[in-house]
């Protein structure tokens, strides 16, 4: 592998569809309904009740994620997205 490739981590964005959404009955089709949201897949809900609007996605090309977020951003039937970091744990010293 060379020095000047550069491989991409996938990143995870948590939507928020609003209920105007033409997704948010079934937000698995949004990543399909743009060519701009290629490589976005829907992983899940986060959860249920007053949450069941909320859905996290993956982007499997990180180096993409800013101008997903700009069109996701603009997208009408969305009202909130947020790029979520993973953080790696730091370890305890051993007593």
């Amino acid at each position: 592998m060379s020095t000047n490739q550069v491989h991409s981590m996938p990143i995870d964005l948590t939507l928020t569809l609003s209920n105007i959404s033409p997704f948010f009955a079934d937000p698995a089709r949004l990543p399909n309904a743009y060519p701009e949201l290629q490589g976005l897949t829907h992983v899940q809900a986060v959860g249920t009740g007053l949450m069941s609007n909320e859905h996290v996605y993956r982007l499997d090309d990180g180096e993409q994620a800013r101008a997903v977020l700009d069109f996701l951003k603009k997208e009408d039937g969305v009202s909130n997205v947020v790029l979520l970091e993973k953080k790696q744990r730091a370890k305890r010293d051993e007593f």
